[in-house]
């Protein structure tokens, strides 16, 4: 008869164990908590003026160095004022950067060849004329078997697609977009001097959400058409 509590505790303790485990059939149903909702982006703000002419491409490739060796380079039997004439036709066309300058025209028959002699030249690019200073430098013989000298433009040819493919080639990295006001196919300008043309690109938004338009400049020196921040430096 002592074995009857024994087996009776056991199924007491296997029961209780069981319910435990067991939900209640009656109780609240559980609802799922939905997922947060990422809140959008604002669109950045843009701020600036616009430029009317977007830069889509870097357009017609302009002149590489090897292009503008002329033949003054490579005759050396051509007399030095004959030389030097041609010499300002290959830098004319090269700091406007695509080949069409034509005729020279100088005092007499050409630069004067003497030792500290500066003569001022023409050179016509299309129907335009750019000035030209020619400087004798004083070591130069003077009987002109060999003749040292130096070409510093006074004015340049500045071209409209000149200025897209530099602006392009410089600045496609920086910004979205690219715009330009609307230039004339072809100009006469000064050297190192400010043009007043200007371009733009479109950077991405600051950390305030804000995109501003950035406006650079255009001039040209004496090796071709520049766009950047700061301008000509001062002469």
């Amino acid at each position: 008869m002592r074995v009857a509590p024994v087996v009776l505790i056991v199924l007491a303790l296997l029961g209780a164990g069981c319910s435990s485990n067991t939900p209640a059939a009656d109780g609240p149903p559980t609802t799922p908590t939905p997922a947060a909702t990422p809140t959008p982006k604002p669109t950045p703000k843009v701020v600036g003026r616009v430029l009317p002419v977007k830069i889509t491409g870097p357009g017609q490739q302009p002149l590489q160095q090897a292009d503008t060796i002329g033949q003054a380079d490579r005759d050396a039997a051509m007399p030095p004022s004959r030389q030097i004439m041609f010499n300002m036709i290959d830098q004319t066309d090269a700091v406007a950067g695509y080949k069409a300058a034509g005729s020279v025209e100088c005092p007499g028959d050409g630069p004067v060849i003497q030792p500290d002699a500066q003569t001022q030249c023409s050179v016509r690019y299309r129907n335009l004329k750019v000035r030209w200073i020619v400087r004798i430098d004083s070591n130069s013989d003077r009987t002109g078997r060999w003749v040292i000298y130096f070409l510093s433009p006074l004015d340049a040819v500045l071209l409209r697609k000149a200025v897209y493919n530099r602006f392009w080639t410089e600045f496609h990295t920086k910004g979205t977009e690219l715009r330009c006001g609307q230039l004339p196919e072809i100009q006469r300008v000064k050297v190192y001097v400010d043009t007043k043309n200007r371009c733009q690109y479109l950077p991405p938004a600051d950390s305030d959400g804000v995109r501003q338009w950035q406006d650079v400049k255009v001039w040209v020196g004496d090796s071709g058409v520049r766009v950047d921040y700061s301008g000509p430096p001062a002469q």
